[in-house]
């Protein structure tokens, strides 16, 4: 009798550390019933009502006749989330359709496990309206609200549109009128047909040229032999070497050298070009900014110092030094980031170019920037659990965090001198990251793993955590605890003496993670000890 309590105190334990782990309950269905009909009256006994989640069907049953009205009744069944690889319901506050035969009710439901919901289910009766263009390509025609079928009585705004060439002349088929857009009422199916007629289209010709002719050229888009009227063409005049552009003239005006003209007749138009007076750009001044740093890491480079000998505005781009250029900054920028993924020494130099004619400066001269695999921060880390001077037992975390400036290789387990192996590095850490921002990786630097302490003698113990960084360099991390132990008759043996306990829900640090866990009875300890993890 003894070995019978003392076993179900184990079961007991063991549920208290894994509650909400494995052995929930599942939940209880959601009954729904009420009436049934369709444009207010009674639909067919027999009929099938069915439940569906997400396009997926979760129960059926059939109508029948009560007191004189056609009524269904229901359970919808709740998803056992202890099942894995299969959904068998709802989960609460999924929404529910129901579909009456092979349409859809007006009424949907929220799941609730164990509730009871009336909720009588109607069907209304649609129409299907359909619409074309005669001739097919001569336009379109578009229905507000845009659906597949409509409630009796519900208004349509129709509206023709005409494609290029074409113009709406009328309406013909369940509708009429020669309005473009019209509102017709769904009380039956209809059919409507929109009428278009071709158009005749008036086209005109555009002829540019260069004043002199060897001064520049003018591009034209698009560039069509002819044009629609109305429709709308840009002209851009492009000097050549040695030259400006002035201005338009014939049937364009205006001293941009881009332009957009509308063709509403045939047009001649004339771009006249200038001779350029030499201008030059002074050499910048040399880039400001860090001369050194880590890879992987943006840096901001400042120059300027230039001019333009006919006052206008110049740009600036930087040479970073390692065969690319950053590219030309807007108009009163002088600044822009870098940067370099690989270490090495880079001359940063920054040119200038005046911003109408594209004249460019020389290069400036070189600022060296020196840039290093990573900075010199040191090893540091906190072991978390066990706690320094704390009792425990049975199965818990041995947790932490590590950094370095190099990063971490390894973190290895000693319990009272002797090596027990290496813990998961690497696990999520916001709250190391908000403290340490400078370090790479910081974001990840959790360490931790299961640890049954029933295996241990029950007295004091010393847990350290050897963490390595890259370089070899180590650190450890020391608590001196005290394990504790369940006392009782001595059990010699437990059938089966194999246990799993699967889909182990685990939080560390706010970062829950599921397992597959082996328990394996052990005389020697009196107690169940983990003999296999295996992650999800």
């Amino acid at each position: 009798m003894k070995k019978g309590i003392f076993f179900s105190l184990i079961f007991i334990a063991i549920g208290m550390l894994f509650a909400g782990g494995a052995w929930a309950l599942p939940p209880m269905p959601h009954n729904f019933g009420g009436t049934v009909k369709q444009d207010g009256n009674n639909v067919p006994t027999g009929t099938v009502v069915s439940a569906w989640i997400g396009g997926i069907q979760y129960k059926s049953t059939t109508v029948f006749l009560s007191g004189g009205e056609t009524v269904y009744s229901m359970d919808v069944p709740g998803d056992d989330p202890e099942t894995t690889g299969i959904k068998e319901g709802a989960l609460s506050g999924e929404t529910i359709s129901f579909m009456v035969g092979s349409n859809w009710a007006s009424q949907t439901a929220t799941f609730a496990s164990g509730a009871t919901t009336v909720l009588h289910l109607t069907l209304t009766t649609q129409h299907i309206l359909n619409t074309s263009a005669s001739p097919y390509n001569g336009g379109s025609v578009s229905k507000s609200p845009n659906k597949s079928t409509y409630n009796p009585g519900e208004q349509v705004a129709l509206t023709a549109s005409a494609y290029s060439g074409f113009e709406f002349s009328f309406w013909s088929g369940d509708a009429s009128g020669s309005s473009s857009t019209i509102t017709i009422t769904m009380n039956s199916n209809k059919s409507v047909i929109a009428n278009f007629t071709q158009v005749q289209v008036t086209q005109y010709t555009l002829s540019v040229s260069s004043s002199p002719s060897n001064g520049g050229y003018v591009t034209v888009y698009p560039n069509k032999s002819l044009y629609t009227a109305g429709e709308q063409v840009t002209l851009t005049g492009s000097a050549n070497t040695g030259y400006q552009f002035s201005s338009w003239s014939g049937d364009a005006s205006g001293s941009s050298s881009t332009i957009t003209i509308t063709m509403n007749s045939n047009k001649t138009v004339t771009a006249t070009f200038t001779q350029a007076i030499s201008e030059t750009i002074a050499t910048p001044s040399i880039p400001s900014g860090p001369g050194n740093g880590v890879r992987n890491t943006s840096y901001t480079f400042t120059t300027g110092g230039s001019a333009s000998s006919l006052g206008h505005q110049v740009q600036y781009r930087f040479n970073w030094g390692d065969g690319t250029l950053s590219p030309w900054l807007s108009l009163g920028s002088v600044s822009a980031s870098r940067a370099w993924n690989s270490t090495g020494t880079y001359s940063v130099r920054a040119q200038a170019r005046c911003a109408s004619d594209l004249v460019e400066s020389a290069w400036s001269g070189a600022l060296t920037v020196v840039i290093t695999s990573t900075q010199q921060l040191p090893l540091v880390g906190v072991l978390e659990s066990p706690v320094d001077g704390s009792k425990v037992s049975g199965i818990t975390t041995i947790h932490g965090w590590a950094l370095d400036g190099k990063g971490i290789q390894k973190v290895e387990l000693f319990i009272d001198g002797q090596l027990i192996g290496n813990i998961p590095y690497g696990s999520t850490r916001a709250d190391v990251q908000a403290a340490y921002p400078n370090y790479p990786n910081a974001a990840n630097s959790g360490f931790g793993m299961i640890w049954n302490y029933s295996i241990l003698p029950q007295g004091p113990h010393e847990i350290k955590v050897r963490v390595y960084n890259q370089d070899g360099v180590t650190k450890d991390l020391v608590s001196n605890m005290v394990v504790g132990q369940f006392h009782g008759e001595f059990v010699e043996g437990v059938f089966p003496s194999e246990r799993w306990i699967y889909n182990l829900s685990v939080t560390v640090n706010g970062v829950t993670r599921r397992y597959d866990v082996k328990l394996q009875w052990s005389n020697e300890n009196q107690s169940f000890v983990i003999t296999e993890i295996i992650a999800k």
